[in-house]
């Protein structure tokens, strides 16, 4: 889920630069003793250091490899999705499969703003795929008919038991969301297949700049130094006709 995710990346974030400083702060103060301890070094004293620095930076091969790698790493010709590079093609935002999808992941986000949840007594085998234990009450929990048909009219396979899990946790945990995500950037799409059919292969930057999760009280869980970016890839699949996000990848890209 995108808003939660965000969330926990913001949290992380703090934490990691936290980390950083304190590492900065000691490797500075470790800089100095040493300094203290020791005579400076003249700055003729090696020659054969900047001869070598040089020689490094006019060698033709290794400048050749440095910028090979910078274009594969910024190659707009590809997508990377489950381990494996697929040709793809850089599209604008108004196409018809990056609107479609859009619009797919912004109906997804109309249920997380009101999810209607029913009580299971004793659940089937496979609706036990689907339930939650509300921690308040002990009671199993799955998405009332209205909440699950939403989900299933937008996504199917894996994407649909994400969408599900995730409309759970905001029932379980009295969140809400308001707002919705927009995409950014410049898109890319591909022709693919999954689980042997024809899909559609779509990488994109999904800004939540408007989006904000609530809790039970109204209290606003986002905050300004959250994340509001994340790079995703949908697969989309046709079901009876018409597309819906069978998968989602969320590589780790908050600056896309």
């Amino acid at each position: 889920m995108l808003a939660v995710a965000l969330v926990l990346s913001g949290c992380s974030s703090d934490s990691s630069t936290d980390a950083q400083n304190q590492s900065s702060d000691t490797a500075s103060a470790s800089a100095s003793a040493e300094q203290q301890g020791q005579p400076q070094a003249s700055a003729d004293s090696s020659p054969s250091a900047k001869d070598q620095q040089s020689a490094q930076s006019s060698d033709p091969s290794k400048k050749a490899q440095d910028d090979s790698s910078q274009s594969a790493e910024a190659d707009p010709g590809k997508i990377e999705s489950q381990g494996e590079e697929v040709k793809a093609s850089q599209v604008a935002l108004d196409q018809e499969n990056v609107k479609t999808t859009e619009n797919l992941y912004g109906q997804f986000e109309n249920v997380l703003q009101n999810v209607e949840t029913k009580t299971v007594d004793a659940p089937s085998a496979e609706e036990a795929e689907q339930l939650q234990e509300n921690t308040a009450t002990g009671e199993n929990i799955a998405l009332a008919d209205k909440s699950a048909e939403e989900i299933d009219k937008v996504s199917t396979g894996s994407a649909a038991d994400e969408f599900t899990a995730s409309a759970l946790e905001f029932a379980n945990s009295g969140w809400s969301q308001e707002g919705s995500a927009k995409f950014v950037g410049e898109p890319k799409l591909a022709d693919t297949e999954f689980q042997g059919k024809p899909a559609k292969l779509l990488e994109v930057c999904v800004d939540a700049s408007d989006v904000k999760i609530k809790d039970s009280a109204g209290n606003v869980l986002t905050s300004d130094s959250t994340p509001k970016r994340s790079l995703n890839i949908f697969t989309l699949t046709e079901d009876n006709g018409s597309w819906k996000i069978a998968y989602r990848e969320m590589p780790n890209n908050p600056d896309c």
